[in-house]
C-alpha cells in the first residue's frame, strides 16, 4: 500500500521534473522538510514562485485537489504561504501550476472535460493552467521562445542536475 507521504514524494518529483524539463530553475529546501512550501521555482516573470505540490484525482471530467493540509484533522490552508499550487495529475500525466487564490480554501477544481449539465458559467477550465500552456503563453506575450525551445545544447558538464531525493536528473 502506497502512504500519503510516498504520494506526496511522487507529486514533489513529478512536478519538480516538468518544470526543469520546460526550462524553469527549481530550488528544493534542504532543511525544511515538513515545511508549507515544497519546492520553488522562478517563474516566467523572474520573479521566485512558492509551490505546494499536490497530486489530483480525476472523476466525472474534473481534476480536484486538495488545497490545504489536515494535519490531526484541523484543516489549514495556504493563503499567505504559498503563491501557487503545483498540482500533478498522474490520469492526465501533466503538471498544472494554479495560483493559491484562484481555488478555494478546501479544494481545487479544475474542468478537463464538458460539463453534463451543459453549464458554461462558473467553470475553470484545466487547460490555461497546464504548464505547457502556460509556458507557450507567457513565451507569446513576451516575444521570447518558451524556456524549453533552446536551439543549443550545453555540453555535458554545464547541464544542470536537479537534485530530488538521493537521486540526479539530467535536465
Amino acid at each position: 500500500m502506497v502512504t500519503p507521504s510516498e504520494v506526496g514524494a511522487r507529486a514533489e518529483l513529478e512536478v519538480a521534473t516538468a518544470l526543469a524539463r520546460a526550462g524553469f530553475a527549481v530550488y528544493l529546501p534542504l532543511l525544511n522538510g515538513h515545511g508549507r512550501v515544497d519546492l520553488v521555482f522562478e517563474g516566467a516573470d523572474g520573479m521566485l514562485k512558492r509551490a505546494q505540490c499536490k497530486t489530483s484525482r480525476l472523476k466525472d471530467g474534473c481534476i480536484s485537489f486538495r488545497t490545504c493540509s489536515n494535519t490531526g484533522n484541523v484543516p489549514a490552508d495556504y493563503r499567505g504561504q504559498i503563491d501557487v499550487f503545483a498540482v500533478y495529475s498522474p490520469e492526465m500525466d501533466a503538471v498544472y501550476v494554479v495560483p493559491v487564490d484562484d481555488v478555494g480554501t478546501r479544494y481545487g477544481y479544475l474542468r478537463v472535460d464538458k460539463p453534463r449539465s451543459s453549464q458554461q458559467q462558473g467553470i475553470r477550465w484545466a487547460e490555461p493552467y497546464r504548464l505547457d500552456h502556460l509556458v507557450a503563453r507567457h513565451s507569446k506575450a513576451d516575444g521570447h521562445p518558451p524556456p524549453r525551445a533552446r536551439t543549443h545544447r550545453r555540453p555535458h558538464h554545464a547541464r544542470r542536475r536537479l537534485l530530488v531525493g538521493a537521486r540526479r536528473l539530467r535536465t
